[in-house]
């Protein structure tokens, strides 16, 4: 029970120890610097994202250029069967190669697409995410500006109360004296 009352002694002077040297100005700078390393680590991020978007997006492209490739490959190898110039069997077999391969280039493009989606979506989180800090920088910043003339105005209004109190008490002083001096003439 002793040891607990003696616990709790040395953790309250050791809080008010710890809050006596926290400047709240020094601590709001810090928090600052914080956010923006927040903020330069989303930007990078947001860039990344980007990045894949830009890259899924082209090869969507990349792989609808490849489903209609194969898409006239297969009409041609099927004119070309229709004309004579190609075997039958052969003209199917080919055609149907290709349309496989068609067929594999359009499952690229829906997984493509999602990989799009999803990218857009983060990309749109992470936008908003940005926003937001750079307002929260920006009102920490104007708070810390106000505190620093804040503070300024208490420190030298701080100072001119003592520079007043030392000249009244000078003034008295000297007004005691030449009081005192006027009193010795006169006797």
């Amino acid at each position: 029970m002793l040891l607990r009352q003696m616990f709790k002694v040395i953790q309250s002077f050791l809080h008010a120890f710890v809050n006596k040297i926290q400047d709240p100005i020094l601590m709001a700078e810090q928090g600052i610097r914080d956010l923006k390393k927040d903020y330069d680590n989303s930007m990078r991020g947001l860039a990344e994202i980007k990045s894949l978007s830009i890259e899924t997006k082209n090869k969507i492209v990349e792989q609808t250029e490849i489903a209609k490739d194969y898409e006239r490959k297969a009409l041609t190898i099927l004119q070309k069967a229709q004309a004579g110039d190609l075997d039958q069997a052969q003209a199917d077999r080919l055609a149907s190669e290709a349309l496989k391969k068609k067929q594999a280039a359009i499952e690229n493009i829906k997984k493509f697409t999602l990989n799009a989606r999803n990218f857009d979506a983060m990309e749109e989180k992470l936008e908003t995410k940005i926003t937001s800090l750079k307002e929260q920088i920006m009102n920490w910043e104007n708070e810390v500006k106000t505190l620093k003339a804040r503070h300024k105005v208490a420190v030298t209004s701080k100072k001119m109360s003592k520079q007043m109190i030392s000249m009244n008490g000078n003034n008295a002083q000297a007004l005691l004296e030449s009081m005192k001096e006027k009193v010795n003439k006169e006797r």
